[in-house]
């Protein structure tokens, strides 16, 4: 079964600058764009992601998930905040497969990585995420390369159309 990465969405996004600066502008932008990056960085690392965001505060805000681009994006509840919603999720899925919790919360890495479950930083994560989007610009920066259907084809195949052709 595939590693399960469990990201605290608002301590990833105050902790980046590049985030944070969108986060300034449009907090909606911030977390679509965060959500993006994690679509891409899971679907290279064969990982499957949940984003935690925390709405706790919000008076009558109801738990709710949605899938995007095979990210599950969770909302909290009115006070359920996100340690408490990852602490619950990496507890549910430890035992069927390997969980990674990705925050700066010093408490939040304590308390999960306490039950055996590994921890990433929200510099960590984020230095990964680029690092994998930099590697995927370079290799399409090649542009692209015409493939012909003759060099797909078998030899014996080639010849026989070259004959046909050739009549």
């Amino acid at each position: 079964m595939r590693e399960l990465l469990i990201i605290d969405g608002y301590n990833v996004l105050h902790f980046s600058p590049g985030y944070r600066s969108l986060l300034d502008e449009d907090l909606e932008s911030a977390r679509v764009r965060l959500v993006e990056d994690v679509a891409n960085f899971a679907g290279i690392e064969g990982v499957d992601a949940i984003v935690v965001f925390d709405a706790s505060n919000r008076k009558g805000a109801r738990r709710s998930s949605v899938d995007v681009l095979g990210v599950r994006v969770l909302f909290t509840g009115e006070g359920e905040t996100a340690d408490s919603a990852i602490e619950r999720l990496a507890h549910e899925a430890r035992g069927d497969r390997r969980v990674r919790v990705a925050t700066s919360d010093y408490a939040q890495q304590r308390a999960v990585f306490a039950k055996g479950v590994l921890r990433m930083s929200a510099r960590e994560l984020v230095d990964r995420i680029q690092e994998e989007a930099r590697e995927a610009a370079e290799h399409s920066s090649s542009g692209p390369r015409r493939v012909f259907l003759e060099d797909r084809l078998e030899e014996e195949i080639r010849n026989k159309l070259r004959r046909y052709t050739a009549k």
